[in-house]
């Protein structure tokens, strides 16, 4: 699932922790951070965007969630597209090649 907001990070520690059966004044003992400022967490993407980013793992991680990152490829180089386009020049000459020998 991507991400696409701060919000939609609340709303799943959200409702993580009520899957897990776990209420606010337990969770907060775990990451050990306030209730309010779990609840805050919760609520509002602004409030999670103000939270340490240990506590917001923590806080993901017990909702039974997992974090992944992943590399993004990056864009191609100068010297990336001079090798593709040397590669399908040579491919366009060697087709051209093949057809000269097989219509003699």
């Amino acid at each position: 699932m991507k991400i696409k907001n701060p919000q939609a990070v609340s709303d799943l520690i959200s409702k993580g922790r009520k899957a897990q059966k776990i209420n606010q004044t337990e969770a907060a003992n775990i990451l050990e951070i306030s209730r309010t400022k779990l609840a805050m967490m919760e609520v509002s993407g602004e409030a999670l965007g103000s939270a340490s980013f240990f506590s917001v793992l923590k806080a993901i991680k017990l909702a039974g969630l997992e974090l992944y990152l992943e590399v993004k490829p990056s864009a191609p180089t100068l010297n990336d597209i001079q090798k593709s386009n040397a590669i399908r020049n040579m491919k366009k000459i060697e087709a051209e090649d093949a057809e000269g020998v097989s219509s003699q």
